[in-house]
């Protein structure tokens, strides 16, 4: 049985990002926020401010859906989103890993709008072949 884990996320970096505003444009939460100089799990400093959203869907779901599920969120939002490309970066981060040394995704064209419609590229981190040791 293969085993894979899923994750998306919407990320702002920027320095000196108004977390507030953002909160408030987008009309939800963030999953996790950190200012420039916090120190990371490693103990290392962070070099810009983060307001992140995670797709609340579970590491189960798959890379297209958690993509339908952040362009379901945030379409409504994407003229705001668009315009702190000029202050900030702006990047929806996927994750794919797996325990199986052969794996692969899809992504549906109705999931791919996000990065269309918002100007980013599209970027994956995938680590395959685990192992359950």
């Amino acid at each position: 049985m293969a085993i894979h884990k899923t994750s998306a996320a919407l990320r702002i970096f920027g320095p000196n990002l108004d977390f507030g505003r953002i909160t408030r444009e987008l009309g939800t939460l963030p999953t996790h926020t950190h200012r420039a100089g916090d120190l990371n799990r490693l103990g290392r400093p962070f070099e810009h401010d983060m307001w992140s959203l995670d797709s609340r869907l579970g590491q189960q779901a798959s890379l297209d859906e958690h993509l339908k599920w952040l362009h379901q969120t945030l379409s409504p939002h994407y003229e705001f989103l668009r315009s702190m490309k000029h202050v900030a970066a702006v990047d929806v981060f996927l994750s794919y890993l797996s325990a199986e040394d052969q794996a692969g995704f899809e992504i549906s064209p109705e999931a791919f709008r996000i990065f269309s419609e918002l100007g980013i590229p599209f970027g994956v981190s995938a680590i395959l072949g685990l192992g359950e040791d």
